[in-house]
């Protein structure tokens, strides 16, 4: 999922980031899914990591990417 750059840090952005969320909610709920999983979100990406808590996802991964200085 994304958003794309322009409507990013936008009251636009995160709408459509909740309506998508809220649909996608609305569809699993009506086939009877009880979990789901939202990962793959760098533990530095504070904007999806705040919308996934206000929605109550609960953290039980942390994805980090490793740099090594070549010579």
């Amino acid at each position: 999922m994304g958003v794309r750059k322009r409507f990013q840090q936008s009251a636009l952005g995160a709408a459509l980031v909740f309506l998508l969320i809220d649909a996608v909610r609305g569809y699993g709920i009506r086939r009877g899914v009880q979990e789901v999983e939202l990962s793959w979100i760098l533990e530095d990406n504070m904007p999806m990591r705040n919308m996934i808590t206000m929605v109550r996802g609960v953290p039980y991964k942390r994805y980090r990417i490793y740099e090594k200085a070549f010579r």
